[in-house]
């Protein structure tokens, strides 16, 4: 089972993959061809909203179990 800090790693390099995949050439938003049509561009960065708020809650549990508090609590 993979641990937190590996987990938030995947979740950044998914991230880049969004990113990437945004700005690929074989990608094209058909608003930048045509103003009727609305930007696709914003729902990827929305995806990676998405998962900044899952890193986040991931990097707070992370710190929660490191806690020196939390060192002799069985989970």
């Amino acid at each position: 089972m993979a641990n937190l800090k590996d987990s938030i790693e995947c979740i950044e390099k998914i991230k880049q993959d969004i990113r990437d995949l945004r700005d690929a050439d074989y990608v094209k938003c058909p608003n930048h061809s045509n103003d009727k049509y609305p930007c696709i561009c914003e729902n990827f960065d929305l995806v990676n909203d998405k998962l900044d708020e899952l890193s986040k809650d991931l990097n707070e549990i992370r710190d929660d179990l490191l806690h020196p508090a939390m060192q002799n609590i069985n989970i």
